[in-house]
């Protein structure tokens, strides 16, 4: 493995066809793999256990589906192996009441909106990712979310030009900034209120960019 390169980088190569790297990847994630599986089935997972097949196809099926402006690979990755566990563990009729620490989602695998709280919950994720890696996080947000309705409007304003506008929005991504002037220019934005509502503003433009029809619909989006 590049010790320069992150993994996100390494998966673009791969789906670009460097089929050596990815049988590089691929055994280098044997350990995350097992991990992943065993979280799910609550006992020790060797690469002799039936279900370690399973793991590799998803992990490998991830490597190919996998969108980088969506967030981290391992996060997208983790969710592709459950979901495909899930569905070999139900073709062999093995859905037991399976008690799993840490992951709610799967305590209501056999409820007739799982597959939907899935694709949910992957989008939550890589929401949380996209924000971390512009400085905030949820409970950071929420801190510094406008409290006065005015405010809040404007600056969700803001973010849908920032969105739309393929300048703005190729910039902003670029450089992780906001773009002061451009937005000034073109949707009236104050500097006092990118610099109180930043991260609202930022965040409002990955809901955008994303999935979360219920975040759209509470923000009015």
């Amino acid at each position: 493995m590049e010790p320069n390169k992150g993994l996100e980088t390494l998966i673009v190569e791969i789906q670009q066809g460097d089929s050596e790297l990815r049988n590089r990847v691929l055994q280098e994630y044997h350990p995350f793999i097992k991990s992943v599986l065993s979280k799910v089935l609550n006992e020790y997972i060797g690469e002799d256990h039936e279900y370690f097949s399973t793991g590799m196809l998803a992990f490998n099926e991830a490597m190919d589906r996998y969108d980088r402006n969506k967030g981290k690979f391992l996060t997208y990755a983790s969710v592709v192996i459950k979901s495909r566990l899930i569905d070999e563990l139900r073709k062999r009729n093995k859905l037991e009441a399976r008690e799993v620490e840490g992951d709610e989602e799967l305590q209501v695998i056999e409820s007739p909106g799982f597959e939907k709280r899935l694709e949910d919950q992957m989008e939550i994720e890589a929401f949380k990712d996209r924000i971390e890696a512009f400085g905030f996080d949820l409970e950071t947000l929420i801190d510094t979310a406008p409290r006065h309705e005015k405010t809040r409007e404007k600056a969700i304003e803001i973010a849908r030009v920032l969105y739309e506008d393929e300048t703005l929005r190729r910039s902003f991504l670029k450089t992780k900034h906001l773009p002061a002037r451009g937005l000034k220019e073109k949707a009236g934005a104050s500097r006092r209120v990118l610099q109180r509502s930043r991260n609202f503003i930022i965040a409002v433009f990955f809901i955008l960019d994303s999935d979360l029809e219920v975040l759209k619909k509470y923000l009015d989006l």
